[in-house]
């Protein structure tokens, strides 16, 4: 089991990642903005605490195409690691990204990257 990301649909990685960066952000609504007056801003929350997880990994076809396909759902349940505990989000994945590593001797060996976003 990886130490960042447990399970992605249910489903442990078969290779822990090489990168992973948590990102948390606040939604503002459309009316955030700043006075035309004072200049100071005017912010409307509608939701904080949203996850982001920027993640990569490197390996075999297989491994990268497992995790791959565990990711092509329209939305799934991740539990990741955050500072001090896991967390369980139902998340989508943003563009994935992969590139073919040009490495001796090994046939099929790729990069592979992409962000998780919480719904």
């Amino acid at each position: 089991m990886s130490n960042t990301i447990q399970s992605i649909a249910g489903h442990e990685l078969p290779i822990a990642p090489t990168g992973y960066n948590v990102t948390v952000q606040d939604i503002d609504s459309d009316s955030t903005g700043r006075s035309a007056e004072t200049g100071e801003l005017i912010r409307y929350v509608i939701r904080q605490g949203v996850y982001k997880i920027d993640v990569e990994f490197r390996g075999h076809s297989s491994d990268i195409k497992f995790i791959r396909n565990l990711v092509s759902g329209i939305q799934f349940r991740v539990i990741f690691w955050d500072i001090d505990e896991w967390h369980t989000a139902l998340m989508y994945v943003s563009d994935r990204s992969m590139s073919m590593l040009p490495t001796p001797y090994i046939d099929g060996y790729y990069d592979l990257s992409f962000s998780l976003v919480e719904y």
